[in-house]
């Protein structure tokens, strides 16, 4: 932004920018800003659809985002210590408030393949399909919030 403004004010004051030519640097310098600006905000909803629910796990020592979007899709993204940087993806079918998660790239270990979505707790709870029981996965519903 400096830099557009500093060749607005040369353009200005110099009589060296007669030429059309001349106007090529600073026409660069403001197509570039404006992609580098618009294109980042919008590149993920075209190319994955929005977001219709989201929900965050915040552990001590990593975090993950679980994303539904809206073509029937969704993504879990784990982060942790040691540069730990996972990214799962799949397709999910959504049964009043069951979740059943098909994985693209590896079974849901961690995760499982059939959600219930408490909406009193506000909390996503994984169902063993071998035992059908069921374990706290700690995804609260939203945003992160920050809290370790």
């Amino acid at each position: 932004m400096v830099r557009i403004v500093k060749e607005l004010i040369l353009l200005v004051r110099l009589k060296g920018y007669d030429s059309i030519s001349s106007y090529f640097p600073l026409l660069v310098l403001i197509l570039g800003s404006g992609l580098l600006i618009t294109v980042p905000f919008n590149i993920e909803k075209k190319l994955y659809g929005d977001v219709v629910f989201r929900a965050c796990y915040e552990g001590t020592q990593n975090q993950a985002t679980f994303k539904l979007r809206e073509n029937n899709r969704f993504e879990i993204h784990y982060t942790g210590v040691f540069f730990y940087d996972n990214f799962v993806t799949g397709k999910y079918k959504l049964n009043n408030d069951t979740l059943y998660l098909v994985y693209d790239n590896e079974p849901g270990t961690r995760f499982g393949d059939i959600v219930y979505m408490d909406s009193i707790s506000e909390f996503l709870i994984p169902i063993r399909k071998d035992t059908l029981s069921i374990s706290r996965s700690n995804f609260y519903f939203g945003y992160c919030k920050g809290l370790n």
